[in-house]
């Protein structure tokens, strides 16, 4: 067992140093900040390729909304994701659950993290055994004839031979280590009862080879390394994105739609409309791009109080809807355009309506669902005849 300590040592370090990278933290987190980290790990209903967090579809911020009140009720992080999974189903959620087949995406990465330990104990024990000598029977016969008191070595070799008897009985060590230390003390001794001809232990195998030591730390540094990328990033690529395989790949249109939604929540709208007509010239059938596009003019065009910007924004909106008509984006920003742009109440109903329809009922979209209400109240209003 004693032999054994120093691995389990190593082990245990091994094992809490893991656990400390991968369980960093910086502190308690603000409201806020859990907000934004499970809105981040929870799709967009109606969009292809982001997060609730990165868009600002009326889905998306009804779902931001729902998970701030969730918190701010007292529920954990754990409960308000699973109030999102009970509510739009478990595809809501970008990272996978530790469950069935993906289980195996963070069983993996430990399973080869232990098979690597195991093979760079047994190296090592193989290694430590080629170093020990092979003893003959003459050699036992020599060292079992030999008296106490000649030299201070013989006498230390006579020493460990008795106490690697005891520590044998009493279970202390294997056989294998048995045989193989029995083996290099009794050759040792023999050598010195010879007169010193050879004080050292000739290797069984032709000498020490640090090789195979160098394969085992290899092995366990590229399991261990590449189980913990793996365990820390299963399950964040974001639908519609690509595997890349490091710089100079090209950026997928999700990824620059990405980029485009954070530059607009950081008030950079051109920079944003730039990035939108890259994708449009790349993808001119883009309907996520389109719409989103059409969406920041009208923006822009509504702070400018600019009639001629929200008209153009009008129209990117359309021909998303030209191309996919049940778009729910496009079906909100155009009913928002005719409802509060254009004082059209009654030509945005419908929109809101076939935009409830299309992702499931007013339960799904309560923001939309508030809309439609003043719409029809507004529309009424206008119906009535003047006194």
């Amino acid at each position: 067992m004693k032999r054994w300590l120093p691995v389990l040592v190593v082990a245990m370090v091994m094992v809490a140093a893991v656990f400390v990278g991968s369980s960093r933290d910086d502190g308690p987190a603000t409201l806020a900040q859990r907000s934004s980290r499970i809105a981040r790990e929870v799709r967009c209903p109606t969009c292809e390729n982001l997060s609730a967090a990165d868009s600002e579809a009326p889905a998306s911020i009804a779902i931001r909304e729902e998970i701030r009140a969730q918190l701010e009720a007292g529920r954990t992080d754990g409960e308000v994701r699973a109030y999102l999974v009970d509510r739009y189903g478990k595809d809501i959620l970008l990272k996978p659950d530790a469950e069935g087949l993906i289980s195996l995406v963070w069983a993996l990465p430990v399973a080869g993290l232990v098979a690597a330990a195991a093979g760079l104990v047994v190296v090592f024990r193989r290694w430590r055994r080629q170093s020990r000598a092979t003893a003959t029977d003459e050699d036992r016969a020599l060292v079992a004839a030999a008296v106490r008191g000649q030299d201070e070595e013989l006498d230390f070799l006579l020493t460990s031979l008795d106490d690697l008897e005891r520590e044998r009985a009493e279970g202390e060590i294997d056989d294998a280590d048995y045989v193989a230390l029995r083996d290099d003390y009794t050759a040792r001794a023999a050598a010195l009862v010879r007169g010193g001809a050879e004080t050292e232990p000739v290797a069984a195998s032709g000498g020490r080879s640090w090789r195979p030591v160098l394969v085992g730390l290899v092995v366990l540094a590229a399991a261990g390394g590449a189980g913990f990328a793996v365990a820390r990033t299963a399950g964040e690529r974001v639908p519609g994105q690509v595997l890349t395989g490091g710089g100079g790949v090209a950026e997928t249109s999700g990824e620059k739609l990405n980029r485009a939604a954070a530059m607009v929540r950081e008030g950079k709208a051109l920079d944003a409309l730039k990035l939108y007509d890259e994708i449009i010239r790349a993808e001119p059938e883009n309907v996520q791009a389109l719409a989103n596009r059409g969406w920041v003019v009208r923006i822009v065009g509504k702070q400018a109080n600019d009639a001629v910007l929200i008209d153009k924004g009008l129209e990117y909106i359309d021909r998303a809807l030209a191309v996919d008509p049940k778009y729910p984006d496009a079906l909100f920003f155009k009913g928002e355009i005719l409802f509060r742009d254009k004082n059209d109440p009654a030509a945005a109903i419908p929109l809101f309506e076939t935009f409830i329809s299309v992702v499931g009922g007013p339960q799904e979209a309560p923001v939309v669902q508030q809309e439609l209400e003043a719409a029809k109240q507004a529309a009424a209003a206008k119906e009535l005849p003047r006194p």
